[in-house]
């Protein structure tokens, strides 16, 4: 029997990538995640983050009583906005229109509400 059956395929290679062993596979040889997401992905999952929580902010002041409605509300508004944001450009013409990043905002928004929500409860 080959001795991959008895080892796993996947190993660390020297540039701190994964690597795969397998014989008679077109599987590349290393993979690297340091650099799986664009630049322009990480600069809107931030922007995400600070959207969420300032938003989420206005949200706890808002609704002081009602944390679950100004949550949802919150999550939406940063969804619509994300969204908006990317609607706006392929409307327009203006920038580039990329789905993924109205992705990116949305899941950078919705760790800045869980910021801004573990902040607020642990001050309160």
């Amino acid at each position: 029997m080959p001795a991959f059956i008895f080892s796993l395929p996947f190993g660390e290679g020297q540039d701190g990538g994964l690597y795969c062993s397998l014989p008679g596979h077109n599987i590349p040889k290393s993979y690297n995640l340091s650099g799986f997401f664009a630049p322009d992905k990480k600069r809107h999952f931030y922007a995400g983050i600070l959207l969420g929580f300032v938003l989420q902010t206005i949200g706890w002041l808002a609704f002081p009583d009602w944390q679950g409605l100004g949550v949802i509300c919150v999550f939406a508004l940063v969804l619509i906005i994300s969204y908006g944001f990317e609607l706006f450009s392929k409307v327009t013409g203006m920038g580039i229109y990329d789905f993924m990043d109205a992705v990116f905002s949305a899941i950078g928004g919705m760790a800045g509400q869980g910021l801004a929500l573990l902040l607020f409860n642990v001050m309160a």
